[in-house]
């Protein structure tokens, strides 16, 4: 039976045990009866209506939240710019290391998307690191495309290439400060299992 099917199965013997109460059982007016079990029947059905949530019910997101949103959006933006450069880039190495980058920074954003709480300790990774990244590379692959001597490109890409390697690292560092918490409670958690293990003699 669906949810409404049980309200309304579950109002109707509410007001019908009242009908019977009030014109059997205290011999009142049939019509008033009726009329207060047709109201209890009407006031249980609405009292017991599921509370809808989601903007059709006029929910609006706090400052906090809607900061948080603002901060996803601007992340996912930079890394789909990230990788749209990756995929021009010509050299090799450089394009080798920029997948790495890309990476991590991926390995962190569906981390905070499972765990959005933990947003505002990844802020300078989203305002600052990654959207530097993004600038970075963008700037890289126009600059490559607009026809620069063989010296200039290979100084460019060395340069380029070591900042795409400090910022792999950088995001690597970044994703093991803000699981550190959760690997210490689940060390805590196998540490005391073991001692549970242990003192039962399963161990």
């Amino acid at each position: 039976m669906s949810k409404e099917g049980l309200r309304s199965l579950l109002a109707g013997l509410a007001a019908s045990a009242a009908f019977l109460i009030l014109f059997l059982g205290l011999s009142w007016n049939f019509l008033i009866s009726l009329l207060l079990a047709a109201l209890l029947f009407a006031a249980l059905w609405f009292l017991t209506k599921p509370e809808r949530k989601g903007k059709k019910a006029g929910w609006e997101p706090g400052d906090q939240e809607r900061e948080l949103l603002r901060s996803m959006r601007e992340a996912k933006r930079d890394f789909e710019s990230i990788r749209r450069s990756m995929g021009r880039i010509r050299d090799r190495q450089l394009k080798h290391q920029t997948e790495e980058m890309c990476r991590a920074a991926g390995n962190i954003l569906i981390y905070l998307e499972k765990h959005p709480e933990k947003i505002p300790a990844a802020r300078r990774f989203i305002d600052y690191y990654q959207d530097t990244a993004s600038t970075l590379l963008a700037r890289y692959v126009e600059l490559e495309s607009a026809g620069l001597t063989e010296s200039q490109t290979q100084a460019l890409c060395a340069g380029v290439n070591r900042a795409a390697a400090a910022l792999t690292d950088a995001f690597q560092k970044q994703l093991g400060k803000m699981v550190e918490n959760e690997v210490t409670d689940m060390e805590a958690d196998m540490a005391v299992l073991e001692q549970m293990m242990r003192m039962e003699g399963l161990k």
